[in-house]
């Protein structure tokens, strides 16, 4: 009985420990500026984009599906909810691609969230976010 135990909990922290995942410190273009500010991004506004990313939950214990996250303002990512938002947006940024994290954000991003599964047992939700990229090109003087 004492060797199940011992088995059981190395087999829970192989699992655990053999979880991964990236996040990004990119900010939305929620910026506010404080009349101490010098200098404001100069913001150009590209191409509409999206992404979509999930995150599954198993008896609150196990979690699982995306691992790549845009950390972005009013976006908490402690939460399932927040870290499937994150996940959309990264994917929406940069998708598959292998490309350097850069400056870009998503202006005007909008989400939608859908739970799906048992509540406590078996969930998942899903993010959706749409907006457009910007690109800052450069910063001006505040006055």
């Amino acid at each position: 009985m004492q060797c199940l135990k011992i088995s059981i909990i190395t087999i829970t922290a192989g699992l655990v420990a053999g979880c991964s995942s990236t996040s990004n410190t990119n900010r939305s273009v929620e910026t506010q500026f404080s009349s101490e500010a010098v200098t404001k991004p100069i913001i150009e506004v590209r191409e509409e984009i999206s992404g979509s990313g999930c995150r599954s939950s198993f008896l609150g214990l196990f979690s699982g599906g995306d691992s790549k996250f845009l950390a972005a303002n009013n976006i908490d990512a402690s939460t399932p909810e927040g870290k499937a938002k994150a996940a959309a947006a990264y994917n929406a940024l940069y998708g598959d691609q292998k490309a350097t994290i850069n400056t870009d954000v998503i202006v005007n991003a909008v989400y939608n969230v859908e739970y799906t599964g048992v509540p406590l047992i078996a969930r998942q939700v899903c993010a959706t976010v749409a907006g457009h990229r910007g690109v800052i090109t450069g910063y001006e003087s505040v006055k």
